[in-house]
């Protein structure tokens, strides 16, 4: 079977993170590409994604990636993983559960997400070991597929964690 390579668009920021309101997404990944349009849309469904974990009290981080990242005038789609502390899941209401649950079966939103998602817990046993998964998704994330290059990974604050000074550094 053969296997179709996508083709890739330079990234838009240089390896590493970037702390962005949802304000500064729209600004630089929306308004930025006046002829797009599919960017518009998936800003509305990552709003709408962010404000519900925030209404929900869910803390941690939001991790963009891929093609919305890109000079690409029109992504598919918006790739994110939610990053919080396994506790917050363990620990938390039914409600923040099933929103959580829902980033990774998509079976909750209102409106067409376009997005494909993910959430990593993160243990506190998990930081700073080089096969944890914080490394997995910082890896996935922060290298280009063809080339392995370093590219920019936008990172967007739910609200403070005790993980958030060791899960992305």
């Amino acid at each position: 079977m053969q296997t179709t390579i996508k083709k890739e668009f330079p990234a838009l920021l240089e390896g590493g993170f970037h702390e962005r309101t949802l304000s500064q997404v729209l600004e630089e990944f929306v308004m930025a590409f006046p002829d797009s349009t599919s960017r518009p849309q998936l800003m509305e469904a990552l709003t709408v994604v962010v404000h519900c974990l925030q209404d929900e009290q869910i803390e941690g981080h939001i991790w963009l990636d891929g093609s919305f990242l890109t000079a690409k005038v029109d992504p598919e789609d918006i790739d994110f993983i939610l990053v919080a502390a396994s506790s917050i899941y363990d620990e938390g209401t039914e409600r923040q559960r099933e929103i959580m649950d829902s980033l990774i079966d998509g079976d909750y939103w209102d409106v067409p997400l376009n997005c494909d998602t993910n959430v990593l817990f993160v243990l506190p046993e998990d930081v700073g070991d080089s096969t944890n998964p914080v490394k997995y998704w910082t890896d996935r994330f922060g290298l280009t597929m063809l080339e392995h290059a370093p590219k920019g990974i936008v990172k967007i604050s739910l609200g403070r964690s005790e993980d958030d000074d060791d899960v992305s550094g």
